[in-house]
């Protein structure tokens, strides 16, 4: 019984082997199958993405070779910049517009914006300098066209910058110089001669100005720079130091200025009569045809009427010279200077004098100032019986 159990469970066990030994071998066949059809499906995948790269790589290829031989990239190129110079040309034409309407202030601020992006552009700086000639004071005006002699200028442009520099100093000077007016003509010189040094006429006349107020300090140190032996400007020292050696004798004798003014005048009616108001002296005066009252201040180197008064003048009888920084009651200013070409005040009619601009509030109750440009022309005469001064045109 034992032994039959025992065959019954061999035979059991080795059919179940044999299954198993069927099943697994079934099993890893079905497995190659499935990894051989998954290979050539791999395989085809990767075929068919190489011959997709390939196709792809041959397609950008020509399309590379095609836009390098074709016109159409430089054409948009060429459209992009031509895009930009019609931006800049509009901008321009813009500056250009506003400075035939004279609109100084504006066009100074947007040159400075168009410079901003076209920085090399010497037509916009041409109009820069030009808005700062109507909107600064002269002297900064002219440093800056000084500076512009440094771009690359056309021959005419440079001909042209440097005619205007030579021409509005020149006329500064000469006219300062004639109104006796030292201290502005030495402030309107002293940032030329810092920009342009070597400027001889710019020498001479800073070192006259500054003798004639009796600096002779800052006189011998701007005349240094010219050798020993220049004949002019020894000749300018000389003539400073006389007239200063002259003024302090006269006042070693003791003679006053009216005792020697009684001398020359003699009984010689007077050019013009100031009146006393309020510890103040006063007259009447016509600028071409408009009156103004004007008080006498011998501190105030140029003579100056109110904008108010200035506006009724015939713009034919004026000649504009240009803004300057002036000291006022008020404190220091930008103001303009215009040469009047007829000033009459009492019996004397002046030609060409230079005349201060000033806003009224800074003049209260009168219409202007008269200043040494015009006094240093006349002798003057107090009477204190009745409380007057008199005028008498020197010869």
């Amino acid at each position: 019984m034992t032994m039959k159990l025992i065959k019954s469970l061999s035979i059991l066990l080795s059919i179940s082997i044999g299954a198993n030994l069927w099943f697994s071998w079934n099993w890893y066949k079905q497995s190659q199958l499935v990894i051989t059809q998954n290979q050539e499906a791999s395989d085809e995948r990767i075929s068919a993405v190489r011959h997709s790269w390939t196709n792809t790589v041959n397609e950008n290829t020509t399309s590379l070779e095609t836009l390098a031989n074709s016109n159409l990239p430089k054409k948009s190129l060429d459209l992009n910049v031509e895009s930009g110079q019609e931006n800049q040309a509009a901008h321009f034409k813009a500056l250009v517009s506003l400075a035939k309407a004279q609109e100084y202030e504006k066009l100074e601020y947007e040159t400075r914006n168009y410079l901003r992006l076209y920085p090399q552009d010497i037509e916009a700086m041409l109009l820069e300098a030009k808005s700062y000639y109507h909107n600064k004071p002269l002297n900064i005006a002219l440093v800056h066209y000084h500076q512009l002699l440094s771009k690359p200028l056309s021959p005419q442009q440079q001909q042209d910058v440097e005619k205007l520099i030579a021409v509005n100093t020149t006329r500064v000077i000469q006219q300062f110089s004639g109104d006796g007016a030292w201290d502005l003509l030495a402030e309107f010189l002293e940032p030329l001669v810092q920009i342009a040094p070597l400027n001889r006429q710019y020498l001479m006349a800073l070192a006259r100005a500054y003798g004639m107020q009796s600096q002779l300090t800052l006189m011998e140190a701007v005349l240094a720079n010219f050798p020993s032996n220049d004949v002019r400007s020894s000749r300018l020292r000389e003539n400073i130091i006389a007239r200063l050696n002259s003024s302090s004798t006269e006042e070693s004798l003791g003679e006053s200025p009216q005792n020697a003014t009684d001398v020359l005048i003699g009984d010689r009616r007077a050019d013009v009569l100031l009146k006393q108001e309020q510890g103040h002296f006063v007259t009447a005066a016509k600028l071409h045809n408009t009156s103004v009252n004007l008080l006498i201040d011998t501190g105030a180197s140029t003579t100056a009427i109110s904008d108010v008064k200035f506006n009724t003048i015939n713009a034919e009888q004026l000649e504009f010279i240009g803004l300057f920084n002036v000291n006022t009651a008020g404190g220091s200013i930008e103001a303009p200077i215009y040469k009047v070409r007829n000033m009459t005040i009492g019996q004397r009619t002046l030609v060409n004098t230079s005349v201060l601009i000033l806003p009224s509030e800074n003049l209260g109750r009168y219409d202007g100032l008269l200043g040494m440009n015009v006094l240093s022309q006349f002798d003057l005469i107090y009477d204190a019986a009745s409380r007057t001064m008199r005028m008498y045109k020197k010869s």
